[in-house]
């Protein structure tokens, strides 16, 4: 379905083929870091301030609860709407 989606709505905006690549590998990155279930310090969701992206500690929560981090890569919809979980990055490294 999201496949579907990002075609027909770059299609839909005639999208220049350098954006479709541009996008398709971006896209492709951030799947895969929200997938690896690593914890490195340069991921995006360490890097990016205000807990914009929510990274494979999100992902995970999302399969683990079922209830929380329904937005693919971005925290600021589960938040507006209260899907999320407060958490600390930095906690979860230190296991505690």
């Amino acid at each position: 379905m999201q496949v579907a989606t990002n075609i027909v709505t770059l299609t839909l905006l005639r999208s220049h083929p350098l954006t479709r690549i541009l996008h398709n590998i971006v896209v492709t990155y951030l799947l895969t870091e929200s997938h690896s279930g690593f914890e490195f310090p340069w991921m995006l969701h360490r890097v990016v301030p205000w807990d914009l992206f929510g990274g494979p500690p999100a992902h995970e929560r999302h399969h683990r609860t079922g209830s929380h981090h329904y937005q693919q890569f971005f925290t600021y919809l589960d938040w507006f709407f209260g899907f999320t979980e407060h958490h600390s990055h930095k906690s979860r490294v230190d296991g505690h």
